[in-house]
């Protein structure tokens, strides 16, 4: 398992954020990007596939600068004390891309919580995120979030 996929994901989505409406998607140029930081094209590819499968090209009211205003998960105190800062501003990013729904969010928050007596350390959770979007130990194995990509994808 690549422990750095949940990462990636979210490197790739802000490249694809960058890309002018109607622009090719160039693949060979975003893994050529990420190699200078350290990723391997086998790591850009597998995560690449992984977005494009679940991708929905975008909407007519997904198009434009509209931010659309979705309810957050507010950790309660207790719960602030089993997740770091980092953690929840990790989880948080995960949302905001639409990679994680609120209820698979809520899934990793408890199994988080579930598996540690103290606060759940970054790479704890970041493990507990790639498992999942890996699909080993799926937390719920009927459903599989949707990513609204700002361009009309394929696979090539």
């Amino acid at each position: 398992m690549n422990p750095r996929f949940a990462e990636l994901l979210i490197h790739l989505l802000h490249r694809f954020m960058e890309l002018e409406p109607g622009a090719e998607l160039r693949t060979d140029l975003i893994a050529e990007e990420l190699g200078h930081i350290g990723y391997h094209p086998e790591e850009v590819s597998q995560a690449l596939g992984w977005l494009l499968d679940r991708s929905e090209p975008p909407s007519e009211s997904d198009m434009g600068d509209v931010v659309h205003a979705a309810s957050r998960r507010i950790l309660h105190e207790a719960e602030s004390h089993y997740l770091t800062p980092e953690a929840r501003s990790f989880l948080a990013e995960l949302q905001n891309h639409s990679l994680l729904d609120p209820g698979e969010t809520e899934a990793l928050i408890e199994r988080a919580i579930w598996m540690h007596r103290t606060s759940v350390p970054i790479d704890d959770l970041k493990f507990f995120v790639n498992t999942y979007m890996l699909g080993q130990g799926r937390l719920d194995p009927g459903q599989q979030s949707r990513v609204v990509l700002p361009f009309h994808a394929s696979r090539h």
